[in-house]
């Protein structure tokens, strides 16, 4: 006969010998977390047992948690983490286990939660008829077997950031069971507290990290940089030859420095140091449901499971209630708009799930990315402005632009402006998320900006067109791109250029010119000041040397340096960004006493077979001018075999006076200056 026993009833050596024997025992079925629980403030731990023949034959530990004050009584649940367990699944204990479960649940529980740590589709329908719903939920399991193997399943971007944390001098420290200071665990949290709190994410009180430290179940990972000082951390939990990942996170200013990518690394390179098999990298969202995070865990090279969860909701209409308070707690850090969407700002934005939406939108640029908002934050008299739209958890829009003004700050009011780049980047080209984005940025914009401009880097005419007469004072102007297609082989590249660009280049390659691409910092510093001598030569505002400063430590996997040499002498260099399959001509300099030798019509042609070699199937070769207007710079680009395309641009005068002064003061100093 079956028996039931509670928890004075169980034999505590017996339930840790249950659990660890037991092919699905997880650490969260222990009696160590049982005591973790007990002392954690808002949790309630119970269990039971199934005893037959004086042999535990089945248990089940669950968890009631509720918030403090008000808020408890629309948000009790109960959780059972990686249970029921009985021998050999058989469903009769599974059975048993749920009615008791039943009989002895808190009566102010709303709802049951039973979140798989192993596949239970065999005793599925012994859930359905206890009242439980199945709702598929994915998890990463990592497998930890040999440490080559484990790096070669990692995606490649991923093992470049490891490397790169790597370079940038950072290092992570491992503290094992039992021996972690109260107070390294109080630093760790103050990191996790600020990735969850910017996420809008409930945390577990920092009384449970403590406790499983002093239950031997904790290790602490802690990711630094090259002075001690603490960037990241992971608490993972141990049990049998499992790591549990449970919470880690870093601190968002550091994110340009890849302390996550190193600390997951470094988190799988000591288990399997210390012989553990098997990393549980956590939740990964539903399925056919987009998540951020997924795309992150990803690429460490991890199964995706679907062992999914059951629920049963006790009393529907405390459910429904508790829902939207949650739902109101959430948008407690950002602002609400219509629909249930979310604006977040820069500092809010969660960067995973940033630089997730940029690569996988077919519209993302360079220019949308986290790298490129931190390139702008370090530029003299530049400074970013980063507006998110999010939906369930997911971004659904973004809009990235950097507000310039020259001068001092005397001038300041005269010449700052607001500049796109790449436009807004909004999913599926929804015109709400897109009208939702735009009212934000213009609410957000400072009062000193003079005008705005949107420059598309592809065709976004359709979407912005749509909109561009609800958007009030949003004006569009005519301008071309010129884009070249570098699929074709050289050859075929070669032909498709102007006789007169060939004739240069045949003649500069005579004059015994050499091409490179440069690496060093004296290199690049070369590049930066030819760029200074042009814009100086043509009258155009040069950015200044602290946009290039940091430009290889942030956007070292984006920025490529060009240059042609005449026997020792850099004599012409280009900056080019590349990102997905796009190649971007960003700034360029040549030195005009030797424009004899050609080195432009050099370089650039030396740059595009360089592009076609390393994949690249578009090289964007900037502006053309307005339509029906003369410009020479658009007659020498379309020589090189372009293509030519009104992306257009979107002007908006936030104070119209100044706006057309400015213009005319522009077009004055041009004239005089002979332009």
């Amino acid at each position: 006969m079956v028996k039931v026993l509670t928890y004075e009833q169980i034999n505590i050596t017996e339930w840790g010998e249950f659990v660890e024997n037991h092919p699905k025992g997880n650490v969260f079925q222990t009696p160590q977390m049982y005591d973790v629980y007990l002392q954690t403030p808002g949790y309630e731990p119970q269990v039971i047992a199934l005893e037959q023949d004086k042999q535990l034959v089945g248990l089940l530990l669950w968890v009631v948690m509720r918030e403090k004050g008000l808020k408890a009584r629309f948000s009790a649940r109960s959780i059972i983490q990686g249970a029921p367990l009985a021998i050999d699944d058989k469903p009769e204990y599974i059975m048993a286990l749920l009615k008791a479960y039943e009989q002895r649940r808190d009566r102010s529980v709303i709802y049951t939660q039973v979140r798989n740590h192993y596949e239970m589709l065999t005793v599925n329908d012994v859930f359905q008829q206890c009242g439980y719903q199945f709702e598929s939920h994915l998890n990463f399991i990592i497998t930890l077997d040999e440490e080559e193997c484990v790096w070669n399943r990692i995606g490649k971007g991923r093992t470049k950031q490891i490397k790169k944390a790597q370079k940038n001098g950072l290092y992570v420290d491992i503290y094992e069971q039992g021996r972690i200071a109260d107070v390294l665990i109080e630093q760790g949290y103050d990191v996790i507290q600020s990735v969850y709190q910017r996420a809008g994410l409930p945390l577990t009180d920092i009384e449970q990290i403590k406790a499983t430290n002093r239950q031997g179940l904790l290790v602490m990972f802690v990711v630094r940089n090259a002075d001690g000082e603490m960037l990241g951390c992971r608490f993972g939990l141990l049990f049998r030859d499992s790591i549990y990942g449970w919470y880690a996170g870093s601190y968002s200013q550091y994110y340009n420095l890849y302390p996550n990518d190193l600390l997951i690394w470094e988190t799988l390179r000591w288990g399997i140091l210390n012989g553990y098999t098997t990393f549980d990298y956590g939740g990964a969202g539903k399925p056919n449901k987009p998540y951020g995070v997924r795309a992150f865990k990803q690429q460490m090279g991890g199964e995706l499971v679907n062992f999914g969860r059951y629920e049963k909701i006790h009393r529907l209409l405390m459910y429904k209630v508790g829902k939207i308070c949650v739902k109101a707690m959430k948008s407690m850090s950002c602002r609400k708009i219509r629909g249930g969407g979310k604006i977040f700002v820069d500092g809010q934005i969660d960067e995973v799930l940033w630089r997730e939406f940029v690569v996988n939108h077919p519209l993302g640029t360079v220019f949308h990315t986290p790298e490129m908002r931190c390139v702008y934050e370090r530029t003299d008299r530049q400074k970013p402005l980063v507006i998110a739209l999010e939906f369930d958890e997911q971004i659904v829009g973004l809009i990235l632009a950097v507000i310039q003004w020259n001068g001092n700050v005397l001038t300041k009011g005269l010449t700052a402006r607001s500049i796109i780049i790449g436009g807004p980047l909004v999913l599926d080209s929804d015109e709400d998320v897109l009208q939702c984005l735009m009212e934000e940025y213009r609410r957000r914009l400072p009062k000193y900006v003079v005008y705005s401009e949107i420059r598309p880097v592809y065709d976004i005419n359709e979407l912005m067109q749509k909109k561009v007469n609800e958007l009030k004072s949003w004006k569009r102007v005519g301008h071309y791109n010129l884009v070249l297609g570098t699929v074709q082989g050289e050859e075929e590249l070669w032909s498709n250029m102007h006789k007169e660009r060939r004739r240069n280049v045949e003649q500069a390659k005579k004059t015994g010119l050499r091409f490179m691409v440069v690496t060093s910092k004296t290199e690049r510093d070369q590049i930066v000041n030819l760029v200074r001598q042009t814009y100086r030569r043509k009258h155009v505002p040069f950015a200044g040397e602290s946009l290039f400063e940091h430009l290889e430590e942030l956007m070292s996997d984006y920025v490529h340096f060009f240059a042609a040499y005449h026997e020792e002498t850099m004599i012409a260099g280009q900056i080019r960004l590349g990102y997905k399959d796009l190649l971007y001509a960003w700034y360029a300099g040549s030195d005009e006493q030797y424009f004899k030798m050609r080195p432009n019509d050099f370089l650039m042609w030396n740059v595009i077979c360089w592009a076609h070699k390393y994949g690249y199937k578009w090289f964007d070769l900037g502006g053309g001018g307005e339509p029906g207007k003369s410009y020479g710079v658009r007659d020498y680009k379309l020589k090189y075999g372009c293509e030519m395309y009104d992306y257009g641009r979107y002007v908006y005068a936030h104070r119209p006076l100044t706006y057309n002064i400015g213009k005319v003061a522009y077009q004055l100093y041009h004239k005089i200056k002979g332009k």
